[in-house]
């Protein structure tokens, strides 16, 4: 898969003061980790809250993702995870209080 694509893809993301689109970087998937490409992120009324900083659930002036749900299809897989999975679409959601969320409006999913 990576050598058919950029090193990099775009995700939308929000300082709650403005929101941007940014280039991040493909990563090594971790262990029970799964790259979906996202093909639909809808727009939830409640992401106007984090985008108004009322789910302000990360430090002032750190730029944080956007979006609660989508859905898309797995691509890669982790070392431990079947890769019969590869290929299948999914939906997925996410919690923006973890700390390890990523907001769905992106390109790709960890």
């Amino acid at each position: 898969f990576r050598n058919m694509e950029k090193q990099t893809f775009k995700a939308i993301v929000t300082d709650h003061t403005k929101v941007q689109v940014v280039e991040e970087h493909f990563r090594e998937i971790n262990k029970g980790e799964v790259l979906i490409k996202m093909h639909s992120m809808p727009i939830n009324p409640n992401d106007r809250y984090i985008v108004n900083g009322f789910f302000n659930f990360g430090r002032d002036g750190e730029f944080k993702g956007i979006g609660f749900e989508g859905s898309g299809q797995i691509v890669e897989v982790g070392p431990d995870v079947d890769p019969s999975l590869i290929g299948k679409k999914v939906a997925q959601i996410g919690n923006p209080f973890t700390r390890i969320y990523q907001g769905s409006w992106r390109q790709y999913l960890y």
